[in-house]
């Protein structure tokens, strides 16, 4: 899918405030990669890693496994 409208269009469809109790937006780092986190209260309900190319979002990766969103709850501490 391509075009600004087409995946707002989605993402709004996904999330809408119906459907999420609590809704929280928060944005972060994940994989070194700008990502946002959606969650209804404190269970987070998808994981969009955001691609920026040239100062323009150029890709979104979702993350919606419930098995893969469990790791995001879990603090790291990362060290060399």
């Amino acid at each position: 899918m391509s075009g600004a409208e087409k995946v707002a269009a989605v993402l709004l469809t996904i999330f809408r405030k119906d459907r999420l109790a609590d809704p929280r937006i928060n944005l972060v780092n994940c994989n070194n990669t700008p990502a946002i986190v959606i969650a209804s209260g404190n269970r987070p309900e998808g994981v969009f890693l955001v691609e920026i190319t040239d100062g323009k979002i150029t890709d979104i990766y979702a993350i919606r496994n419930p098995d893969k969103l469990a790791a995001v709850t879990v603090s790291r501490r990362i060290s060399r």
